[in-house]
């Protein structure tokens, strides 16, 4: 399926994000609690509730994708060249960084 699909077509999106505070100390009260119920739910793989350090490590380690905890940092976006014999040159990259 992937051989019938003209490469000249796809936009390829590639976005980078990070977490909104550097370590889970550092988020307000309310959303460290927030942080704790999602963790209890991403950490359900033993019986005990999540230790505190657990906790924060998650939030090093995960934080970063989900919408109310990180931000975006660089959206790039490249395109290929439409006919085929501009195959030699590079891709058209444009990037947005803050």
């Amino acid at each position: 399926m992937l051989q019938q699909i003209d490469i000249a077509n796809v936009l390829f999106l590639d976005i980078e994000t990070v977490s909104g505070h550097a370590d889970f100390s550092e988020l307000p009260e309310d959303l460290q609690a927030l942080w704790a119920h999602k963790a209890s739910n991403l950490l359900k793989g033993s019986d005990a509730p999540p230790t505190d350090e657990a906790i924060a490590e998650s939030y090093r380690d995960r934080a970063a994708i989900y919408a109310e905890f990180g931000k975006i940092i660089c959206i790039s976006r490249c395109t290929t060249p439409r006919q085929r014999r501009q195959v030699a040159r590079a891709p058209q990259i444009l990037r947005w960084c803050r």
